[in-house]
């Protein structure tokens, strides 16, 4: 009887010891999601994408978690790139990269931690972005996170409509009615009238009148009093004249 005590013991020992090392093994490794805070942003926007890491280990807590995503491109690292970890060890987020990281992270028995970050749109189009496997001391490596798409578009009939409308009606109408009216009328009238008139009638009136009277001999007529001292002269002398002969 003591023989087959002993031996039972030392199979349920056995048993319990198997159990005891499988469940040490059996330690998953954390999983990784992402997401961006909205579907769609406008060109030169700005939005958070979101990592949320999981424990699936009620019992085992995880170290050394890390991971490593690259941004798609068209989105980099915004400035101010608003990094928030409540995973521990070391993220980088550098502002116009394209590269977000975590490592030396912790996550507890059974929980999950959050890294955040902003990131900026530089290209129009729709942007997939998967992280690369995420990692742990205890779990190993594990999958990579699952794909967060977002859509990068122009403000709303803001670009499109207003440089299609306005450069083809307006540059078509008022330059072709102005030019056409305000010109054409102006310059054929007044230059016409004013310097056709005024150089033909002044010039030939003033010298074809003036000349042909003005330089017209003019009589001089004595008068009665030049007359009477001539007459008067003329019988002095012959008086005169007179007495001479007498004399001789």
């Amino acid at each position: 009887m003591k023989k087959i005590g002993l031996a039972v013991a030392l199979v349920i020992g056995s048993v319990m010891a198997g159990s005891r090392m499988s469940y040490a093994q059996v330690i998953l490794p954390p999983t990784l999601t992402k997401a961006f805070a909205f579907n769609t942003i406008l060109l030169n926007g700005t939005t958070s994408l979101t990592f949320t890491i999981a424990n699936p280990n009620a019992q085992v807590a995880l170290t050394g978690v890390g991971f490593s995503d690259t941004l798609p491109p068209g989105l980099v690292v915004a400035d101010p790139n608003g990094l928030s970890n409540t995973c521990g060890g070391t993220a980088t987020a550098i502002l116009g990269s394209g590269t977000i990281t975590l490592s030396a992270g912790t996550v507890g028995e059974g929980g999950s931690c959050t890294l955040a970050v902003n990131v900026f749109a530089t290209t129009l189009g729709t942007k997939v972005n998967t992280s690369g496997p995420i990692t742990s001391v205890e779990g190993g490596t594990g999958a990579t996170s699952n794909t967060a798409t977002i859509v990068i578009v122009l403000p709303t009939n803001t670009p499109t409509a207003t440089p299609t409308n306005t450069p083809t009606n307006t540059p078509t109408d008022t330059p072709t009615n102005t030019p056409t009216n305000t010109p054409t009328n102006t310059p054929t009238s007044t230059p016409t009238s004013t310097p056709t008139s005024t150089p033909t009638d002044t010039p030939t009136a003033t010298p074809t009148n003036t000349p042909t009277n003005t330089p017209a001999p003019v009589p001089v007529v004595p008068t009665l009093n030049e007359s009477a001292m001539l007459i008067f002269g003329l019988l002095i002398a012959t008086a005169g004249l007179l007495l001479l002969i007498r004399k001789r």
